[in-house]
């Protein structure tokens, strides 16, 4: 406010200055013509009717002098407020104030710019905020009174569960300290929503001109399992090839020379043919488990579109020879919460689980698995328990080929979870407390079918 007030003295000041001025310009005229015509012997009454009528023209060039001089002076004044409070809408008319034209267009272009400017760095952020609401890293910012300024949608709704950024605060969070000077870490976290640790990155940046941080933290199981996934995958490709180059010829030649010796006699013949059909059989076997791996290699990207829970499970449940039980939370979600899946492979990872369960279970003498259903505003997880005796070895669960059975390939669980890294999801496994382990698979949820 105190701008406009010394701007307005000023203008005043200005004002003044003109009304002296045609004054000083118009009262000698004035007073030369008036002693000239009493002078010339010019009749009193018309002489005081000249003096009064010039007075008044002179009185109304300075009022309309002073009038457009206040109207081009508050056309400008708006026109720089609206600049200063951003509003980049007001443009001057050119062609209603000429004597100010040239002043006019370069506020006018001065305004286009800024407008320009203003557009683009509007567009740039909402592209922006739509790229970090699609991350699944939680990133946010906060000031130097540890006050969050922004937030991601997977740091709005996992890490401040959903409240509003003006009640957070950081303050709260011990694991922070663990950062203090560092740009880089890793934290634990403990809460409702996360457990385990997390890769923290900072940053620091100005905010019209205000000193703010930038937090990001990324799930490090994720980050390792993803690149752990890749490795095996990598390594596996290249033996496959290696492999496979080696055992078509090994098991076609074994063929032919069974043949070959089929039909001649000589001694320990059957000897022969016993240690060629072993050579055929492994080399066929060798073949089998090489493809069994393309399917974890070859993958494909999921396909995905609109499901249901009960869609999901309605057509793989009757396959089993099992009773399944659920728990009070499973009936009335299912049949609402909708999530976007490529059907067929998460039903893939639907059978291995169950089948795995069905099988720790018959091991055990123990029958039923039960189901569970955990579901918030956009989170999902479906539990599988079986009463078996539980996992033994945690550390190779999803290494592909490792395996405890005897007729297994170690490809089932590897590939359970590369289809959920797929999804932006996550295959957990871990015993339950009582009896028996416990399959978790967690999912985004797309919708409610009521909504």
């Amino acid at each position: 406010m105190q701008f406009f007030k010394r701007s307005k003295t000023k203008a005043v000041d200005h004002k003044q200055q003109q009304t002296r001025l045609l004054l000083g310009l118009s009262l000698p005229a004035i007073l030369v013509s008036f002693f000239s015509l009493f002078y010339a012997g010019l009749n009193t009454y018309l002489l005081a009717f000249f003096s009064i009528i010039a007075m008044l023209g002179l009185f109304y060039v300075v009022y309309a002098t002073r009038n457009n001089i206040d109207k081009q002076q508050q056309l400008i004044s708006n026109l720089l407020a609206a600049l200063i409070e951003e509003d980049y809408t007001m443009r001057g008319n050119l062609q209603q104030d000429a004597a100010i034209a040239p002043l006019l267009k370069l506020i006018n272009t001065l305004a286009d710019n800024l407008q320009k400017k203003s557009r683009q760095v509007s567009e740039k952020q909402i592209l922006i905020d739509k790229i970090l609401d699609q991350v699944q890293a939680m990133c946010f910012a906060y000031d130097n009174e540890q006050n969050i300024v922004m937030a991601n949608h997977a740091a709005h709704t996992q890490l401040f569960l959903g409240q509003a950024l003006e009640a957070c605060s950081l303050q709260d969070f011990n694991w922070m300290k663990s950062l203090s000077d560092k740009n880089s870490a890793v934290v634990t976290l403990n809460t409702t929503q996360l457990q385990g640790e997390y890769f923290a990155f900072k940053d620091k940046y100005l905010s019209a001109g205000n000193p703010q941080t930038l937090l990001l933290l990324i799930k490090a199981e994720q980050i390792l399992d993803e690149r752990k996934q890749q490795a095996w995958q990598d390594l596996l490709r290249v033996l496959s090839h290696e492999l496979n180059n080696s055992l078509t010829p090994i098991a076609t030649i074994s063929r032919s020379l069974n043949k070959k010796i089929q039909q001649c006699e000589f001694p320990k013949q059957s000897q022969f043919q016993q240690g060629l059909e072993i050579i055929s059989e492994r080399a066929s076997s060798l073949q089998a488990f090489i493809t069994s791996y393309r399917e974890l290699a070859q993958l494909p990207q999921p396909s995905k579109s609109a499901a249901t829970v009960q869609s999901l499970f309605e057509p793989i449940l009757p396959l089993f020879d099992c009773e399944f039980t659920y728990s009070e939370n499973w009936p009335k979600p299912a049949s609402q919460l909708v999530l976007n899946v490529d059907k067929k492979q998460l039903q893939q990872v639907l059978i291995n689980l169950i089948k795995n369960a069905i099988e720790a279970n018959t091991a055990y003498n123990q029958q039923g698995i039960e189901l569970d259903l955990e579901a918030s505003d956009d989170m999902l997880k479906i539990s599988i328990r079986d009463f078996g005796q539980g996992i033994a070895n945690f550390d190779n669960l999803f290494v592909p080929f490792y395996t405890t059975k005897q007729q297994g390939t170690g490809l089932g669980l590897a590939l359970s979870r590369q289809i959920m890294l797929n999804h932006d999801g996550q295959l957990q496994l871990e015993n339950h407390l009582d009896q028996g382990a416990i399959a978790t698979v967690t999912l985004s949820v797309l919708q409610r079918d009521n909504e």
